[in-house]
């Protein structure tokens, strides 16, 4: 019974054993090889390139024919083709890391996990550079116009060179309502220089520096004293030139005293003698106040003459 047993376990070792050694044989048949001076080399891809030289050992692309993008269209690029040139052929290297090898990665080295490509110029959006101005759309403050300097003043992310108010932020989309070529944001700018008149310190006058060197809120280019702090502009000789910095401010002339109106009843005045009409003298008014005293005094006067002389008779 014993001897059975073993008997048995050795048989289906056997056919375990023989199993896998067939299916070794099947694949070993499909590892193709190429044989150079009588050594075999593996090529384990079969794009008859030996392993040892294949810069993309498991993927085939020895053939140009055989190769996704080229199609034999650029034996250079087809065939073994190495953009990086780091060793790793571009049908199994990714060298922007986005995930796509680079024979089907339309930006090869910028990542782009997305392939966005809006103009279907079969190179994608994040590689393209439409004004050439080495600025890639993507990071190109203006994509459709040559700038190199990429200069925003109003770092509303939309260049000088294509903003519609270079001086006011106004990011994307740029809103022009009227079609003017202005911007909404800077449309209330008398000048014309890029600043809305509520925050340009010279409304009527062009100045895009807005310098201001003594600070007092009105722009050098129309400030009547640029160099002393005058906000109220006070001229008082109207020469132009402010009063905080006129040499010679002028002196305002002094206004003649009032004529003293003339009286239309036939009165003329008479120094303090009193007033005059039509020829008959009137005493002012202190003199008739004594008036009565001195006709008293005549009276008593009188009256006392008499009563002496009736006493002499």
């Amino acid at each position: 019974m014993v001897e059975r047993g073993v008997m048995k376990h050795f048989i289906w070792f056997g056919i375990l054993i023989a199993s896998i050694l067939c299916v070794a044989n099947v694949h070993a048949d499909e590892i193709c090889k190429i044989t150079i001076g009588g050594t075999d080399f593996f090529d384990v891809d079969c794009d008859d390139i030996i392993d040892i030289n294949d810069n993309c050992p498991f993927v085939k692309n020895g053939d140009c024919e055989a190769d996704p993008v080229n199609n034999c269209e650029s034996w250079a690029v087809g065939y073994q083709s190495n953009i990086d040139f780091d060793g790793v052929g571009d049908d199994c290297d990714d060298s922007d890391g986005d995930t796509v090898v680079d024979s089907i990665d339309n930006c090869r080295l910028v990542s782009n996990t997305d392939q966005d490509d809006t103009n279907g110029d079969d190179k994608g959006d994040a590689c393209t550079d439409t004004d050439n101005d080495g600025f890639f759309d993507t990071v190109d403050n203006c994509p459709d116009v040559y700038n190199t300097h990429q200069l925003d003043q109003d770092d509303d992310g939309v260049g000088d060179a294509c903003d519609n108010c270079y001086l006011v932020a106004n990011p994307e989309p740029q809103v022009d309502s009227d079609f003017d070529g202005r911007g909404d944001a800077c449309e209330d700018d008398f000048d014309g220089d890029g600043i809305i008149d509520m925050y340009d310190n010279c409304v009527e006058t062009v100045n895009t520096d807005q310098l201001d060197t003594d600070e007092d809120m009105v722009g050098d280019v129309c400030d009547n004293c640029p160099t002393a702090a005058n906000s109220g502009q006070e001229d008082a000789d109207g020469n132009s030139v402010g009063d905080a910095c006129d040499i010679l401010p002028a002196v305002a002339p002094e206004e003649p005293p009032p004529e003293q109106p003339v009286p239309d009843d036939g009165m003329l005045q008479q120094g303090s003698g009193g007033v005059v009409d039509g020829g008959c003298s009137m005493i002012n008014g202190e003199a008739a106040a004594t008036t009565p005293f001195v006709f008293g005094f005549i009276f008593l006067a009188v009256s006392a003459a008499m009563m002496l002389r009736r006493a002499k008779s």
